[in-house]
């Protein structure tokens, strides 16, 4: 089958630039609390990414090769430094859905094991004994390579079958299938940093000043809509913090200031901004996001510059890739055009401009004026209303013909958008992909950081992980 497989790269700031970043941190380093001595020895620069635990897309896989590839050049360069990842595992994820792409642009959904429980971390729940597909493929069409890849996912969820959770085995699963292209040390997780003394001092000082600290989270949220953070609660009774109380097998829960000590360590988690805030000011030199953690962290350095100004983070960088599938796409419009169309279409019926007419365009901008100053005064505005509709009516009478051709266009171009949505897709999982396609993705990123192969290599980023067998 001849098909696509463009790729574009995102790098927030530029890869080169990544190094001097990372390296700049770690020279001025300073603990924020005396606790947090114990997080750094030496002049190793860290550099760290990390992901929910779900069988994730080459977009993601960007981050751990953009990480890999930014220790390689300091390595080369003669700097001590290290890749290292975290499990989001508190996070709530289907680990066991699947999507494969079929020739003729369907959809096919798979799971490998039971439905997720409502409100249960990934990380509080039991990894499979025996991963399998739900469902006989024998006939369907699935691309060659996904099921290929689906084949490797299963069996790399079988070897790690005894880890303590969901989230460990995936995390496992995942370092599997990375390691033809990167080689990763095993991965910290989210669960496991209540554990550490310098965390639990940052959630003392929390504590110590609650209302404080969410008043500034909250600020910080509001600031970034479109990060969609929830606010803390914090009314006369209770300030909730950025943190959740796990139990195996038990639905998260909120955690308030005035709980924390009767809470075990082994009960708490951070929350999404409480994780990166803490790695970004203990054990981390430079942190790499995909496209919508850049958004949110963008809270997470408002919030901490209000609440602890003279407290430093590491910086954040962003690194993502839009790989599709090697489908055929000769004369199948992108999911935009497919969506831009029917917007024009709709928008046509209520703008005359759209349709060239300035004239009744500006009749409409002036109904709409005096529609607000009747609605401001609290008179009535239903005879403007009926003005409105009548100039619009007037409107789609006068351009009948545009408004049927754009209808035309867009009912086209939507006949397509099942297909286009497939083809077009970002999203599969990586192990889906061809080996040659994600190979070339590699090659890709290392060309933008400047880096050889051999250095790569070098770096400890290539060969067979510890155990496997060769």
């Amino acid at each position: 089958m001849n098909g696509q497989t463009d790729t574009a790269l995102v790098f927030e700031p530029a890869a080169p630039e990544w190094a001097g970043l990372a390296r700049s941190h770690r020279a001025s380093w300073r603990p924020v609390l005396p606790e947090f001595e114990s997080c750094r020895a030496g002049s190793e620069v860290v550099v760290r990414t990390g992901h929910q635990a779900w069988f994730w897309h080459a977009g993601i896989l960007a981050k751990y090769l953009a990480a890999g590839a930014c220790v390689a050049g300091l390595a080369a360069a003669g700097v001590a430094a290290r890749a290292a990842h975290v499990v989001v595992d508190q996070d709530i994820s289907d680990p066991w859905a699947v999507a494969l792409p079929a020739e003729g642009g369907e959809r096919v959904r798979v799971r490998l094991g039971p439905g997720s429980p409502v409100g249960v971390p990934a990380g509080m729940m039991p990894a499979l004994t025996n991963p399998a597909c739900d469902r006989d493929l024998s006939g369907v069409r699935v691309l060659e390579s996904a099921r290929i890849g689906l084949g490797a996912i299963i069996g790399a969820l079988a070897r790690e079958r005894a880890a303590p959770s969901a989230a460990a085995q995936v995390a496992g699963a995942l370092r599997r299938l990375m390691s033809p292209w990167v080689r990763l040390s095993p991965a910290a997780f989210a669960t496991g940093l209540s554990r550490e003394s310098w965390f639990a001092a940052l959630v003392g000082e929390m504590v110590r000043d609650a209302r404080a600290c969410v008043h500034a989270y909250n600020n910080a949220a509001m600031m970034y809509p479109r990060a969609r953070i929830r606010p803390l609660a914090c009314d006369g009774t209770r300030v909730e913090l950025p943190l959740w109380k796990l139990t195996p097998g038990g639905v998260r829960r909120p955690v308030y200031a005035g709980e924390v000590s009767q809470i075990g360590a082994e009960h708490l988690a951070p929350r999404a901004l409480m994780l990166t805030a803490s790695l970004r000011l203990a054990e981390t030199d430079l942190f790499v996001h995909g496209l919508g953690g850049g958004v949110y962290e963008r809270v997470t350095d408002a919030w901490m510059g209000a609440w602890r100004p003279g407290w430093r983070l590491a910086p954040c960088v962003v690194a993502s890739a839009t790989v599709h599938m090697p489908m055929e796409a000769v004369g199948l419009p992108r999911p935009e055009e497919i969506a831009r169309a029917a917007w024009r279409a709709h928008r046509l019926r209520h703008d005359p401009a759209m349709a060239g007419d300035d004239e009744l365009a500006a009749q409409k901008r002036a109904v709409l004026g005096e529609i607000e100053r009747c609605k401001a005064k609290g008179d009535d505005a239903r005879a403007l209303y009926r003005r409105m509709h009548a100039l619009l009516a007037e409107h789609r009478a006068q351009h009948g013909e545009a408004l049927s051709a754009a209808d035309a266009a867009a009912a086209r171009l939507a006949l397509n958008a099942e297909r286009a949505g497939v083809v077009y897709d970002r999203t599969w999982a990586f192990p889906l992909l061809p080996a040659g396609t994600v190979g070339a993705l590699r090659g890709e990123i290392l060309r933008e950081f400047g880096v050889r192969e051999a250095e790569f290599a070098a770096a400890g980023f290539t060969g067979p992980l510890e155990g496997d067998i060769v």
